[in-house]
């Protein structure tokens, strides 16, 4: 299991949590560690709230938006 999941797994179910929280519930590794991969995985596992403030991604549901004639679906 990677560093990044053990920290989704601290805030799984969609809980919004603060980098603080994040330091606190992984004390054995350096703040710098914990931001970084939060940052590396923000659209994969984390999705950021406000400053500071993030929250878990779950399910891997996905949605193109493609503009153009839709009488011609060949790109598909």
């Amino acid at each position: 299991m990677s560093f990044a999941d053990k920290i989704f797994r601290c805030f799984k179910g969609g809980k919004e949590f603060t980098l603080n929280d994040a330091y606190t519930q992984n004390k054995d590794k350096p703040k710098e560690t914990v931001r970084a991969r939060i940052y590396d995985n923000l659209g994969i596992k984390f999705e950021r709230i406000a400053k500071g403030i993030y929250k878990t991604i779950e399910g891997n549901e996905a949605c193109v938006v493609i503009e153009g004639d839709g009488r011609d679906l060949s790109m598909l």
